[in-house]
């Protein structure tokens, strides 16, 4: 995938958070609020690095991860996020892809939803 598509899904998967918050199902939203935040730092990595598309070969097996602080290391924004938006990212980087398993929210969707909005203004 190339870095517009990342940007084009992260768009997609924070508006239908928004779908799913509006139709009261919460841990769905907050599962596809960290869906976005991933499809957007990989937009960011394969900008800043200049990858006309993200490196899955095997020699970047690392690439393949979820893991946002591993991600955001890569992605030219880390030192503007953890300076100007500390309290946003710490809401966010507990995210992981077994929250698609849960049923009930275990964190604030507000919170959740602003973070992951202030968020995705830096990283698209």
């Amino acid at each position: 995938m190339t870095g517009t598509d990342f940007n084009h899904v992260a768009k997609e998967r924070f508006e239908d958070a928004k779908a799913l918050r509006a139709a009261g199902r919460f841990a769905g939203a907050i599962y596809l609020c960290g869906y976005a935040i991933e499809c957007a730092l990989k937009a960011s990595i394969c900008q800043h690095q200049q990858w006309a598309e993200y490196k899955l070969d095997p020699d970047y097996r690392l690439m393949k991860t979820h893991s946002f602080e591993f991600l955001i290391s890569f992605s030219g924004k880390e030192a503007e996020i953890r300076k100007n938006l500390i309290t946003e990212w710490t809401v966010l980087k507990e995210w992981g892809p077994d929250w698609r398993y849960r049923t009930e929210p275990t964190t604030n969707t507000d919170e959740i939803f602003w973070a992951t909005e202030t968020i995705l203004k830096v990283l698209l």
